[in-house]
């Protein structure tokens, strides 16, 4: 009996879609790991010159019920950012 392998695909394939559109075509991208307690759910912030410009936050669970859903609240200098500016990919 002969066995193939099959080819699948990781879970660090698809963060590495995510990556190029979260940081721009700027080249002046600077990407800083806000640290978060969960490892299923990372966060990091994307700065350009200095600035904060975007934030990319994966959720890596996912199941029919709901219970992974995730939501953040975001402040930055003791502001919490608008929400009405937010694409899911």
């Amino acid at each position: 009996m002969t066995s193939t392998w099959k080819w699948t695909t990781g879970s660090i394939y698809y963060s590495m879609l995510a990556v190029p559109e979260a940081l721009g075509p700027s080249n002046v991208s600077q990407v800083v790991d806000l640290s978060s307690d969960n490892i299923y759910a990372p966060a990091y912030a994307i700065y350009e010159n200095g600035a904060p410009v975007r934030l990319a936050l994966f959720n890596y669970v996912s199941d029919s019920s709901g219970a992974s859903d995730y939501t953040a609240t975001i402040s930055l200098g003791g502001a919490d950012l608008p929400s009405g500016n937010v694409s899911v990919r």
